[in-house]
């Protein structure tokens, strides 16, 4: 079941607002979520998003962001698309990830797919589209 769907200017400004509002709709749609998957969930909003208004559409206002949540069986899946050419994800993008270096973790850029794959139950980049299915609950 579709629980939130909109398109979205190109800004960090927009983004913040739509999690924001993202956020009030899960609690009224889940309220139980537990608060460290409800993190997960922000911060994996916040990293598709972000990505989408800055290598997607290059911060251009007039490019949209296309966010979709579905529920079901608990589990969210998230879909993020962009006006950008897309990009693939190969072997190299995760060969110098290490999740105990701390340079890597605490570095400003380069880390978000990375970490997507961490927080996530799947991943799935098609073009300038991503899906990411998150558990609500531990199993």
């Amino acid at each position: 079941m579709t629980i939130f769907e909109k398109e979205i200017p190109s800004s960090f400004d927009a983004v913040q607002f739509t999690v924001d509002e993202i956020d009030v709709v899960l609690g009224e749609i889940i309220p139980a979520i537990p608060t460290h998957i409800f993190f997960k969930i922000d911060f994996i909003l916040r990293e598709l998003l972000n990505n989408a208004v800055e290598h997607g559409n290059h911060f251009q206002v007039d490019k949209r962001v296309h966010c979709r949540i579905d529920y079901s069986d608990h589990q969210l899946t998230l879909q993020v698309s962009d006006e950008g050419e897309g990009f693939s994800v190969t072997d190299d993008t995760l060969s110098t990830y290490d999740t105990d270096d701390t340079d890597i973790l605490l570095r400003d850029r380069n880390r978000g797919y990375p970490l997507l794959l961490e927080m996530a139950k799947t991943v799935v980049v098609i073009g300038s589209k991503v899906l990411v299915t998150i558990d609500l609950i531990e199993r």
